[in-house]
């Protein structure tokens, strides 16, 4: 770990693929519906779906030509300088609360990557509108679950 390579540089690129994913398998379905029988409320769906999709494309390939996937040094965060001193019950409600966070972020993902896809099934391409600031909402859940994931596996990395 002497080079700068931390177990969160990859965080952002895995939360957006994984959400890019999310699109791409909700925009499949509307697409299939719009070539079967085309009306209105499909390629509404479609749209939305491919466009979202496409949102994930650029912020994923952002991401990775400007070199914010992959951290190569820089300031060291205070978890890897040395031991927090804080009291043992702050440390337990701090667990307590991101096994919460995680369990949060986790369910809210599934619910609203599932929800379109639901959606695009039934031909609700109006309701796939409204599921577009949800979903940018369970972007950031996703980019904070990853963060908490990677933090996690340099401390054990770290202990083992």
């Amino acid at each position: 770990m002497s080079d700068g390579f931390t177990a969160t540089c990859c965080g952002g690129v895995s939360a957006v693929g994984v959400w890019t994913l999310g699109w791409l398998t909700a925009a499949y379905t509307p697409v299939r519906r719009v070539v079967a029988f085309p009306d209105g409320w499909a390629v509404l769906g479609a749209g939305v779906a491919l466009l979202m999709t496409a949102l994930g494309c650029w912020l994923t390939g952002r991401l990775l030509r400007n070199g914010r996937a992959i951290q190569r040094g820089g300031r060291v965060a205070r978890s890897e300088r040395g031991t927090f001193r804080e009291p043992w019950p702050r440390r337990i409600f701090g667990f307590c609360a991101v096994i919460f966070f995680v369990c949060f972020a986790v369910m809210w993902n599934i619910g609203f990557i599932s929800w379109p896809i639901q959606l695009a099934d039934e031909g609700e391409g109006g309701l796939m509108l409204v599921l577009i600031p949800w979903s940018v909402i369970g972007l950031f859940l996703l980019i904070m679950l990853f963060a908490v994931i990677g933090v996690t596996i340099g401390w054990l990395w770290r202990i083992w």
